[in-house]
């Protein structure tokens, strides 16, 4: 379910948020603060995916999904599976969610083009290891990969040496591969306000690290402030707003003048991300699973592959719209709704075709009670609903 996916990781990434804030907003190795927020943003993203149960060296299957087996498996004499599509229900916040990332698609994707079409209609020169792109545009300089993008009359007057060491800096530290990776990442988890604040935080280090580098150079920092004040007053496009990052210069400034902390105590602060990780990826392995489980013999697994095999056959054969020898039969009153998901298709099953599920094929199992139920599945969902879905 994507609802749950991106659930589970926007609460993962507040978490990481709010751990980098309170560790790293002080940090002026900025370097670090970049790598730590990057680990933290992708590490929100896969860690559902990622197995990890260091208290297990045996296959275990859930207790929910053994106690559904086995209180089916009785019915096999008696009831006959029927398979049909799930009939789709129009959920609005998924609505809300997909328009959402199309605007910002729309915007990103205006960006990218405004870029491709200076690049397209402009000359085009060699220098400062650059490939130089002139525009007629009144824009400050900015860098995207080894792209330089000047105006004409800036090149003319001749390109202060600390706007070339800045945009330079920008190239080499891979800063657009970022800048592209957020602003994807920021489509996808535009609902988010902590997804915008990593992608702030972490383009704000890009500033940094670059203005760092140009006061290596023996530039006055004073004069190096004069010159970016007088950049930024620029009429910039909106590729500049879509892809570089509108840090506040105030800020920039303060960063400038601090004495940079070179201790060794961040490094330390950075390892304590490294417990979380290994927390959560134990919560959520626990999360998955039952404490009390079952563990299944060679034979017992040898038996189910077996009925697996048959299992995919029939669902082979319905999704080429083969005639199934299946008769309908109504489920008794007691026994809830049953789901089967496979390859991100959800058909409706009996307690039969369940039964015949080899368990170590199958990933998870939610439970859907009440109004919830109804809502989702129709009536046929009264008694509530198991989704069962089988692992790729």
């Amino acid at each position: 379910m994507i609802e749950a996916y991106l659930l589970k990781s926007s609460i993962v990434l507040a978490i990481f948020y709010g751990a980098y804030y309170s560790l790293m907003s002080k940090s002026t190795h900025y370097q670090l603060n970049r790598i730590t927020g990057l680990v933290c943003i992708l590490f929100s993203l896969i860690f559902l995916f990622i197995e990890f149960n260091p208290f297990s060296t045996s296959v275990i299957y859930p207790a929910t999904v053994y106690t559904v087996v086995q209180q089916v498996s009785s019915l096999q004499s008696n009831l006959s599976s029927s398979l049909q599509p799930e009939s789709q229900s129009i959920n609005i916040f998924l609505t809300i969610y997909w328009l959402g990332v199309i605007i910002l698609s729309f915007r990103f994707l205006f960006g990218l083009f405004s870029i491709f079409r200076f690049y397209i209609t402009s000359p085009k020169s060699y220098c400062w290891g650059f490939r130089i792109v002139i525009t007629d545009k009144a824009i400050p300089p900015f860098t995207f990969f080894n792209l330089l993008f000047i105006s004409k009359e800036a090149l003319q007057e001749g390109p202060k040496k600390a706007i070339i060491v800045h945009e330079q800096h920008h190239r080499d530290q891979w800063h657009s591969l970022d800048t592209l990776l957020l602003g994807l990442l920021t489509i996808a988890f535009w609902f988010n306000p902590f997804m915008w604040l990593f992608q702030r935080a972490i383009r704000a280090s890009h500033e940094y690290m670059a203005d760092q580098q140009v006061l290596k150079t023996g530039i006055d920092p004073l004069a190096y402030q004069q010159l970016l004040f007088e950049a930024r007053t620029g009429v910039a496009p909106q590729l500049v707003s879509s892809l570089n990052n509108g840090i506040s210069l105030k800020k920039r400034f303060t960063n400038m003048l601090n004495t940079q902390n070179q201790s060794k105590q961040v490094y330390w602060r950075v390892l304590c991300f490294v417990p979380m990780m290994i927390a959560l990826l134990t919560f959520n392995s626990f999360a998955q699973t039952d404490t009390k489980v079952k563990t299944l013999t060679k034979a017992e697994e040898k038996q189910m592959m077996a009925q697996i095999r048959q299992l995919e056959k029939i669902m082979y054969d319905a999704q080429n719209n083969k005639k199934l020898a299946l008769n309908s039969v109504k489920m008794p009153v007691k026994f809830p709704l049953y789901i089967l998901e496979k390859q991100r298709k959800k058909y409706k099953v009996s307690p039969e075709m369940i039964s015949k599920i080899s368990l170590n094929t199958i990933a998870d199992v939610h439970v859907i009670k009440g109004q919830k139920a109804i809502d989702a599945y129709g009536t046929d969902a009264k008694n509530g609903v198991v989704v069962i879905r089988l692992k790729e």
